[in-house]
């Protein structure tokens, strides 16, 4: 009986050094990432040493990490999709997404002299300035009632091209948001919606800048150029033939509000909405993009609480709920408004 016992207990041992060797030598190559803020602020600093922590913040694709002590590391879950254009780094209270980034190879030793070989983001700032509007919001698809036809008038492979577009801004330090119909379609159908004939940006004033003007206008097609960017100011350009629009969100007392303008009319409307909770980022049909994280109050501004209906005629000036109507500007002031 003791024979047998052996016997089985080796074959059990056996079984289990195979498991292990197989599971080690298939799962592929472990990222590990770091994402301590303090330690970044400190590498990216001009010939500055970081100080290690005793604990410091890096994420992987591959937990447990087997030769380092867990009182050493705070670690975080990476989620490597290959079908997404984002990285998901997964803390126990939120998701925060990042675009893909290059890294650079590092090693950094910890207080009792381990070192740990790792990925730093080779362009921290802009490593950073992601993570900040990085949180990450799921999209939960709702029942769209009122439908009447099913014909997408943008392709949705022209989200790549939204993506390019973010990515732009994102080089000039300006975040481009979901906005208006744009924002509606991925709220409401994580999607872009079906009879929508253009796409819809917001963007922050304090991010203005002649460079960013000059390079949208040297590398897009430029409609038009309406207002000032101190006050009520919108682009619109054509990307391979759709109409893609970026508006300008002003801060206003108790809320934000974006322009527009009646151009037959010669006039300057306006479209208030709450205050923005910050920025968060979205997947948009595998594609990361930026969305005020109070979505649902955004939308509610434009469209009332019943905007799971959908409207195939909407008309932009008249059907928003929160229009409000401005001054009408003469032939001579429209010069300084209005400039192709």
């Amino acid at each position: 009986m003791r024979k047998l016992k052996k016997i089985l207990m080796g074959a059990l041992v056996l079984i289990a050094l195979v498991w292990l060797y197989f599971h080690m030598s298939t799962r592929g190559a472990s990222t590990f990432i770091l994402i301590d803020q303090a330690i970044l602020n400190q590498l990216n600093q001009t010939n500055s040493t970081a100080t290690v922590p005793q604990k410091i913040l890096f994420a992987s694709t591959d937990w447990p990490i087997w030769n380092i002590s867990y009182d050493q590391i705070d670690p975080i879950t990476i989620v490597d999709n290959p079908e997404k254009d984002y990285l998901l780094f997964v803390f126990p209270n939120e998701t925060r997404a990042i675009k893909r980034f290059p890294t650079n190879s590092s090693v950094i030793q910890l207080k009792n002299g381990a070192t740990v070989e790792l990925l730093i983001p080779s362009n921290v700032n802009e490593f950073m300035w992601r993570w900040n509007r990085g949180r990450f919001l799921e999209c939960h698809k709702e029942v769209v009632n009122g439908r009447k036809s099913t014909y997408q008038r943008i392709s949705l492979s022209f989200i790549k091209r939204m993506s390019e577009f973010q990515d732009f801004l994102v080089k000039h330090n300006a975040t481009a948001f979901l906005l208006f119909g744009t924002l509606l379609g991925w709220r409401r159908e994580c999607s872009i919606i079906p009879h929508t004939s253009d796409i819809d940006f917001g963007m922050f004033p304090s991010e203005h800048s002649d460079a960013l003007i000059e390079d949208l206008s040297s590398t897009y097609s430029v409609i038009w150029y309406l207002g000032k960017p101190e006050m009520s100011f919108e682009m619109s350009f054509y990307v391979d033939g759709v109409n893609v629009d970026l508006f300008y969100l002003y801060e206003r007392e108790n809320g934000t509000y974006t322009g527009g303008y009646r151009v037959p009319q010669r006039q300057r409307i306006q479209f208030n909405y709450p205050k923005i909770q910050g920025v968060c980022a979205v997947d948009l049909l595998d594609h990361l993009m930026f969305v005020p994280c109070n979505v649902d109050e955004f939308v509610e501004a434009d469209y009332g609480k019943n905007w799971s209906y959908d409207k195939n005629k909407f008309v932009w000036d008249k059907d928003p709920l929160n229009i409000e109507e401005h001054e009408f500007y003469s032939e001579e002031e429209w010069q300084k408004v209005f400039k192709k």
